[in-house]
């Protein structure tokens, strides 16, 4: 079994322009093309597809539209009740191909509404293979929240991979090093991490740090994105 986490999860919305995007007028759009999103969503839909068991978790409100649309994929899931509507990501599709994206930050989450998020994936990970912490976190979830979710459902015995940019991801990074008891070369290579992130070097490298499997990736522009799986 495999566990997906999706605390910022959105309706991603396509409306495709016949003519090129012009700012300040007004334009007219295709018939719009929604589907239930969020990186957590998308992971769990391409395993299920692959005939593997999996189970999607998610915060929303149990009659949202996005669950409507997670529903109808046939998709393994469990919507943890919130208050607030899941947020709507817009992409503007132009008849060249290019492309124009808008995403909403998403609702904030209450104490109380992360701490039943939380204790859901908890409960629902208990046995699973791997748990996939992914996306970006809400407003209201603090940046260490992947990093203390890594090391229960690691003490749990569920191997973890968590996919995060910013904060987050050095947050986890951090913890991740803290958990396994890093050795200098460990913690030397914590430090190179942090330097490429915070420099922003176009660079792509690889490196195990005491069970925990780290992949930095670079784009041309700049890039702040490491995904992390912490093993046995």
């Amino acid at each position: 079994m495999i566990v997906t986490v999706t605390a910022n999860p959105a309706i991603d919305r396509l409306l495709t322009l016949d003519e090129p995007l012009v700012r300040g007028v007004v334009g007219r759009t295709g018939a719009p093309v929604d589907q239930p999103g969020g990186k957590g969503v998308n992971v769990a839909r391409v395993v299920a597809a692959a005939g593997h068991e999996v189970a999607a978790i998610f915060p929303a409100p149990a009659h949202d539209s996005f669950v409507t649309a997670v529903e109808a994929t046939g998709l393994a899931h469990v919507a943890v009740p919130t208050r607030s509507r899941v947020r709507v990501n817009l992409t503007l599709a132009e008849a060249d191909g290019t492309t124009t994206k808008l995403n909403a930050p998403g609702a904030e989450l209450s104490a109380d509404e992360l701490d039943r998020l939380t204790r859901s994936i908890v409960e629902s990970s208990a046995g699973a293979a791997w748990v996939v912490l992914s996306g970006s976190l809400p407003p209201g979830v603090p940046d260490d929240w992947y990093a203390v979710l890594t090391r229960t459902l690691r003490a749990g015995g569920a191997r973890v991979a968590v996919d995060a940019s910013g904060a987050p991801l050095l947050a986890t990074l951090g913890a991740c090093l803290l958990y396994t008891s890093p050795s200098p070369r460990d913690c030397r290579w914590y430090l190179v991490c942090r330097l490429l992130l915070e420099k922003k070097k176009h660079t792509a490298t690889w490196a195990v740090m005491g069970g925990v499997f780290i992949r930095i990736s670079g784009h041309d522009v700049c890039w702040d994105h490491i995904t992390i799986s912490a093993f046995e």
